[in-house]
């Protein structure tokens, strides 16, 4: 188990010229009801290259930012078992950039095409991370929870 704290910015699209240079890969997300106390529970397919990495994730809140996160990787028919049982889902693009020691992780969404959302984990220090200037923030949406990922598996909001 690990504590994740995060921040969520809806940015504009990043250019392609940006997003060609950044390390990317699909991602397949599916929602479970949640079990033993977690708020969140979801199966992910990860996919890079030829390389698909399957993972079962729980999580728990912990502050408006924060949450205990327990994961593991699991096979392809664990993925298929969990698939069949689960509730919503959603696809992605992830770029993946790093900047000032901090992983920025850039997810674009098929149902929008001006916007994106910038994801940046709090460091072991404390450090508050800056957004890149490569990055033109909308807003702020660590606390909205219309942008959690399982709330767009259920209901896209209207693009900004």
């Amino acid at each position: 188990m690990a504590i994740e704290t995060e921040f969520k910015f809806l940015i504009k699209m990043p250019s392609e010229e940006l997003l060609s240079g950044l390390d990317e890969s699909d991602i397949e997300q599916l929602y479970l009801p949640p079990t033993g106390g977690y708020h969140s529970e979801r199966v992910r397919a990860r996919r890079r290259g030829d390389t698909v990495v399957y993972t079962h994730t729980r999580k728990r809140s912990i502050s408006r930012i924060s949450a205990i996160e327990d994961e593991e990787i699991i096979s392809e028919a664990q993925y298929l078992r969990y698939k069949a049982a689960s509730t919503s889902g959603l696809t992605k693009k992830r770029y993946v950039m790093q900047s000032g020691g901090f992983y920025y992780e850039i997810d674009v969404y098929p149902f929008w095409s001006r916007t994106a959302v910038l994801e940046v984990e709090f460091d072991e220090n404390g450090e508050i991370p800056k957004v890149p200037e490569c990055f033109s923030v909308v807003r702020d949406v660590t606390d909205v929870p219309e942008y959690k990922n399982h709330a767009l598996s259920l209901k896209i909001p209207p693009e900004e």
